[in-house]
């Protein structure tokens, strides 16, 4: 079977988002972050309140800062993936990493080609396969995959 689509830059963000949110180890560090960032916001808004000798609206903006932080975090965090990945996606010339793509599937062989280049994966070394609304990733390594959007089988 092939199957041939145009690779996007939000293509990659997709996997990007994916990957951030089921892999271990990005889950951990934005827990980490996030839990590290929320107390000290919250050493900051104790010891100011102590400090002045706040009162209860003080104590209640702080709370609803604090709630406002939470909420908008993952958001931050998704923002700033996008523009790093854009960034790195501007350095270098990338040839062949964006654009027409054909994914072609076979009974030993996964091969990922485009204009400039082809990756070959026998099917044993493929980890899993994800599966999005938008996407299939089919992982070639802990973290990172053949992206084949949808798309590519419409019509």
């Amino acid at each position: 079977m092939k199957v041939a689509f145009e690779l996007t830059l939000d293509d990659v963000h997709a996997f990007n988002a994916h990957y951030g949110a089921h892999a271990a180890l990005p889950r951990q560090n934005r827990r980490l972050v996030r839990g590290a960032l929320t107390i000290t916001l919250v050493a900051l808004l104790f010891a100011l309140g102590v400090a002045i000798r706040a009162p209860a609206g003080f104590w209640v903006l702080g709370g609803v800062i604090l709630r406002g932080w939470w909420s908008f975090y993952p958001r931050r965090v998704e923002a700033m993936s996008r523009r790093a990945t854009a960034k790195m996606y501007r350095e270098g010339r990338n040839q062949g990493l964006l654009g027409p793509h054909e994914v072609t599937i076979d009974p030993q062989w996964l091969v990922e080609a485009s204009t400039d280049r082809e990756v070959k994966t026998r099917w044993r070394a493929v980890e899993r396969l994800a599966v999005t609304e938008g996407h299939f990733f089919i992982y070639v390594s802990g973290f990172s995959a053949v992206i084949v959007p949808t798309r590519a089988f419409a019509g």
